[in-house]
């Protein structure tokens, strides 16, 4: 009970973040432009690039802050280990942003290809997304710990409050400045420096509280404190780097070769998409802490029923939404805008990114038995192979076929991903399990769902009308859902304890 109680928290606040942005987005467009949107699709990619710079770090210090509520030897290791990551990161986030400080010159003549906007006001613009990039990473330090002590609750609060300062009260402020977009990224480093502050404030209390006061040698060297981690820590950080350049390639690619109005266009069709792993992303980080605890404590029989259960939650998350957007794209798009010229050229991006984001969520969750067992060669492994896959394939398509290269590479490869990878991994922690994984966990959690969503776009008619389209769809949705085995198994008890 306790971890649905995490997991919906997490999902609540994943769902008002993202259908925050969602509902901000049209009205971005509409005050800024479909080019100064485009610099926030920029935005996005610059960040998710600095997330390289985690070197695994972050997912370290939470296992090691779950360690150490449970074990007094970790405990009494986990204040130098600390204190090592913090200068770390302190270290990395200034030269980082320095390094982007520099290079925004080169970004703004070079590499943007800008029609109508001042480039002296793009290039202050870029100044402030290397400030705010660099803060907004350095909270993940902070955000790891809490993650450690299993405060979801509190973190979706949190979320949710930096959300809605971030996305919501931004707004009048873009009407009152005519759409100044310089105004609307000096204004994120204002909510970024908030955010960092909080998290900062709650982390520290929660050691104090759980583990004591601070008592790590302050003069040690921080590679020292560390070096018994690297194992685990590199072994993140050469995947989560390898998986940033994945994952950003394409856009890095179209970044160059489209115009920044273009460029926005893509950016909707990929963060409506984004919102599959955002679905899923609460579920499995819920997990982690968990799945660790009952590994350091040899019960494989509690962490294989998390581990299913995860499977089942995640796979009722993601895939009907996945559905619905894949079948209703354009609908959803020009319902979401009220923009035809947005709804053509985002639809096909939303169908393709959407499906390559659900197989990519499903295909993750064996990571999950490697985080709690500390061992990441099969992830190491499984994420080259990707990239030796995908990376090269993105390049040629993306350079011959632009969107469309990206969207079918996209698909494909996460499909192979899918199909290949995750039956090997699979094998490494339960033998000859796969198959009832995939056919208990995925299929018949599912597979109704599926049948209500493919049943009813062939004989539900869409019309030009928006409201009703808007209805039937979220219509579908809701009976899909309500056919699945879960949830008619948490309804069926609710009504039989009435009785």
């Amino acid at each position: 009970m306790e971890l649905k109680k995490k997991i919906t928290a997490n999902i609540v606040a994943q769902v008002y973040m993202a259908g925050t942005g969602i509902i901000v987005t049209p009205i971005y467009l509409k005050l800024m432009g479909p080019e100064a949107y485009g610099l926030i699709g920029i935005f996005t990619l610059i960040q998710a690039i600095f997330n390289i710079l985690d070197l695994g770090l972050t997912p370290t210090l939470a296992r090691e802050t779950a360690r150490a509520r449970g074990n007094e030897k970790s405990k009494s290791e986990y204040f130098d280990i600390l204190s090592a990551i913090k200068k770390i990161f302190i270290v990395i986030s200034i030269s980082g942003c320095l390094a982007l400080v520099i290079g925004t010159d080169f970004i703004v003549n070079n590499w943007l290809k800008i029609n109508q906007l001042d480039k002296f006001e793009v290039q202050q613009a870029l100044v402030a997304i290397a400030v705010c990039v660099s803060l907004r990473w350095m909270s993940g330090l902070y955000r790891a710990s809490i993650t450690g002590f299993e405060e979801f609750q509190w973190l979706s609060y949190w979320n949710i409050f930096i959300t809605t300062l971030r996305f919501l009260i931004v707004i009048p402020i873009l009407y009152i400045t005519e759409g100044s977009f310089v105004v609307f990224f000096v204004y994120q480093v204002a909510i970024a420096c908030l955010e960092i502050y909080g998290l900062a404030n709650k982390s520290q209390r929660l050691i104090r509280c759980n583990l004591g006061e601070n008592n790590s040698s302050r003069h040690a060297n921080p590679m020292q404190a560390i070096r018994p981690l690297m194992g685990f820590s590199g072994g993140v950080a050469f995947t989560s780097a390898i998986w940033a350049l994945i994952t950003q390639t394409d856009k890095i690619v179209l970044s160059k070769l489209l115009t920044l109005s273009d460029y926005g266009y893509f950016s909707i069709g990929v963060l409506l998409a984004s919102g599959i792993t955002v679905i899923g992303g609460p579920i499995t980080s819920t997990a982690i802490p968990k799945l660790a605890l009952l590994y350091s404590t040899q019960d494989i029989v509690g962490m294989k029923f998390i581990y299913r259960k995860i499977s089942q939650y995640t796979s009722i998350a993601v895939i009907p939404a996945t559905l619905i957007l894949c079948f209703f794209h354009a609908q959803i798009i020009e319902i979401w805008t009220g923009d035809s010229i947005a709804a053509e050229r985002s639809g096909y991006v939303l169908a393709f990114y959407a499906a390559g984001n659900c197989l990519m969520t499903i295909a993750s969750l064996p990571l999950l038995l490697q985080y709690a067992e500390g061992k990441l060669k099969l992830h190491v492994i499984g994420n080259t192979l990707y990239a030796l896959i995908l990376y090269p394939t993105l390049v040629w398509s993306v350079s011959i076929y632009g969107i469309s290269g990206a969207c079918w590479s996209w698909l494909i490869v996460n499909s192979l991903s899918f199909l290949f990878w995750t039956p090997i991994v699979h094998r490494n922690f339960f033998k000859n399990e796969h198959f009832n994984w995939l056919w208990n966990d995925i299929i018949k959690v599912i597979f109704f769902p599926f049948i209500v969503i493919v049943t009813a776009k062939i004989i539900v008619p869409l019309t030009d009308d928006k409201l009703l389209n808007s209805i039937s769809i979220i219509t579908i949705y809701v009976a899909a859902l309500l056919f699945s085995p879960i949830v008619i198994k948490f309804f069926s008890k609710i009504i039989l304890s009435k009785f």
